[in-house]
């Protein structure tokens, strides 16, 4: 549950374990700080996971920039999104929970 990222990671640093956190990392951005600033002090790995990158298509358009193939981009604009069920004790709509 993003709202306990914070709270689990900081215990992690504190036994020194590394940390790769699905996102949202924090709740906002002093709760990042503090988690960045207990990763440095451990010296431990902290880093956010953005597993849309490993998506073929990410994968295909990258490598498609890079060759040329598409000419010059100046703009890039994306959406992903989901359906759900308007219930906001749920955590993808509860914004205390992080959604």
């Amino acid at each position: 549950i993003n709202n306990l990222h914070k709270e689990v990671a900081l215990t992690m640093f504190a036994h020194k374990k590394h940390v790769l956190c699905e996102k949202p990392t924090a709740m906002n951005y002093t709760e990042a700080q503090e988690m960045t600033q207990a990763a440095r002090e451990a010296g431990v790995f902290f880093a956010t996971n953005f597993w849309n990158s490993a998506f073929p298509v990410v994968r295909y358009v990258r490598n498609a920039i890079r060759q040329g193939a598409i000419g010059n981009i100046v703009q890039i604009s994306g959406d992903m999104g989901f359906q759900t069920v308007r219930n906001y004790a749920d955590r993808w709509l509860n914004g205390k929970m992080g959604g």
